[in-house]
C-alpha cells in the first residue's frame, strides 16, 4: 500500500514537472512568435519607408537672403532621404547656429515624399553710421545693418560695403547707443528710445512719402523728422513729426498737406503740432 502511494506521488510529481515544462515551452514558443512577428514587421516598415517614404521633394520657402541649396546642404537633407528618420531638431540647430539673418525655421514633412524648410528671416530695414562698438572703442566710423528687430545684421568699414551687402536700406540718425554688437540687438542709452524706430520707418514707408523716403532723424525723440526724394534723387520733403506720440496721425495730416499742394511740392511740411501745421518751399535737407 505504502508502496502504491509513492508512486501515485511520484507519477504526480513528474506530472507536474511535464506540465511546467509544457507551460515553459509554451512561453517561448509565444515568445521566439511575437519576436518573429516584430522583426517581420520592422522588416516590412523599413521597406515600406524605402518604397514609399523617400523624399521625392526638398524645397525651402520664406528665404530670400540665402540659397536654396545652400541651407538645404547645411541643413543636410535631400532626395532620398526617409522622412521617418529626418531629424527637426538637428536641422534646426545645424540652420540657425550658421545664419544669423534667420530668426526661426520650421521643418514640416509632407507624406507620402515631401521635406519643406520654412525659413523666417531678419530682414533688414535701417542701417546708421557710428562709432566701432562693435570692437568697443570709438577711434573709427562705421556703418551698422539693423534688422526690423533692431538686431544688429552687421557692421562694415564703409557705406559702399553696407550698401553692397543690404541695398535700399533707410539711414537712420540714430539716438545714443550704448551698445551694439552684431548679432545682438541694440542697447540704447536711454530706455526710452527702444523699439519705436521700426515701428515710425513702416508707418513712413506705408504712406505716400514711402517710395522716396531715404532718411529718418531720430537723433531726439522729442524732435523727428525724415526726409523723401523724387525719382532722380532730388528736391526733397522733408516732414517733421516733432515727438514720437500719435506718429500715425501726424503722418496721415502731412499726407493730406501733400495732397494738397500736389505731388511735385519740394520743401518742408511741420506736423509737430497738429492744430498749427504748416508747409513752407524749399528745404535744408541734403
Amino acid at each position: 500500500m505504502d508502496e502504491w502511494k509513492r508512486e501515485e506521488l511520484l507519477n504526480e510529481e513528474l506530472k507536474q514537472q511535464l506540465e511546467k515544462k509544457v507551460k515553459r515551452r509554451g512561453r517561448m514558443i509565444v515568445l521566439t512568435c511575437v519576436l518573429c512577428a516584430l522583426i517581420v514587421l520592422s522588416l516590412l516598415f523599413l521597406l515600406c519607408c524605402q518604397l514609399f517614404f523617400k523624399a521625392k521633394e526638398v524645397k525651402v520657402e520664406g528665404n530670400t537672403v540665402y540659397d536654396s541649396a545652400e541651407l538645404l546642404e547645411k541643413a543636410g537633407v535631400k532626395k532620398g532621404d526617409v522622412l521617418f528618420f529626418i531629424n527637426s531638431g538637428k536641422i534646426r540647430s545645424n540652420i540657425l547656429e550658421n545664419y544669423r539673418l534667420i530668426e526661426d525655421i520650421t521643418v514640416e514633412k509632407d507624406y507620402p515624399d515631401g521635406v519643406i524648410l520654412k525659413v523666417q528671416e531678419e530682414r533688414p530695414l535701417f542701417f546708421y553710421e557710428t562709432g566701432d562698438y562693435a570692437l568697443g572703442e570709438n577711434s573709427r566710423t562705421v556703418f551698422a545693418a539693423v534688422a526690423e528687430s533692431e538686431k544688429i545684421l552687421g557692421i562694415y568699414e564703409s557705406r559702399a560695403a553696407l550698401e553692397q551687402a543690404y541695398p535700399g536700406l533707410i539711414e537712420v540718425k540714430m539716438p545714443e547707443v550704448r551698445y551694439a554688437v552684431a548679432g545682438n540687438r541694440i542697447q540704447y542709452a536711454d530706455e526710452g528710445d527702444e523699439g519705436y524706430i521700426p515701428e515710425l520707418i513702416r508707418l513712413i514707408k506705408a504712406s505716400v512719402f514711402g517710395e522716396g523716403f531715404k532718411v529718418l532723424d531720430a537723433g531726439s525723440r522729442f524732435n523727428l523728422g525724415f526726409w523723401s526724394y523724387k525719382a532722380d534723387g532730388t528736391d526733397p520733403v522733408e516732414v517733421r513729426l516733432g515727438n514720437k506720440k500719435n506718429q500715425s496721425e501726424k503722418i496721415a495730416l502731412a499726407e493730406s498737406i501733400l495732397d494738397k499742394l500736389g505731388k511735385d511740392f519740394s520743401g518742408l511740411i511741420c506736423v509737430e503740432d497738429v492744430k498749427k501745421a504748416y508747409a513752407r518751399p524749399g528745404s535744408e535737407a541734403k
